[in-house]
């Protein structure tokens, strides 16, 4: 059901289209690749810290702050088992510095603003999960890595 309703809703020659015109010039595909890993390397830093695995507090400690809460168990199940293979800023970063050496001082440099709020709407998802044991994260991961890299087909 979702295969359908991802090709009903996303007209994916427009898709096709956009992602061909980044490649049409090498300040185009370092635009894009730029965006890319701004956005991967933001959400892998975010994965990171839900995937930490906190002390759990000792069985009769009558402290109640939250400071030993341990981590996000979704988060951490998919994290911990798959990240490593589903890395991908430093490749971003690698091709990045494959074809333009003198971006090295511009990887942090600033973002459009469309991946600046897509930046901060990935941390906020984090601050959120860390916070409440969510899994908004566990959603852009399946977007980028899944749908992204594989189409939505696995």
């Amino acid at each position: 059901r979702l295969d359908t309703t991802l090709k009903d809703s996303h007209d994916m020659k427009v898709f096709g289209m956009g992602t061909l015109a980044s490649m049409a010039s090498r300040e185009r595909y370092l635009r894009f690749t730029h965006a890319m890993y701004g956005v991967y390397s933001t959400m892998e830093e975010e994965l990171d810290r839900c995937s930490v695995v906190l002390p759990t507090p000792p069985p009769n400690n009558n402290n109640n702050n939250n400071d030993n809460a341990s981590t996000n168990t979704a988060i951490a199940h998919f994290w911990n088992r798959h990240s490593e293979i589903l890395r991908r800023a430093d490749k971003l970063k690698s091709d990045i510095l494959d074809i333009s050496p003198q971006e090295t001082l511009s990887l942090s440099s600033e973002y459009s603003t469309a991946t600046e709020e897509y930046r901060n709407a990935l941390r906020d998802a984090g601050t959120k999960d860390r916070e409440d044991g969510g899994g908004r994260l566990l959603g852009h991961a399946y977007t980028r890595y899944l749908a992204d890299l594989m189409g939505g087909q696995v």
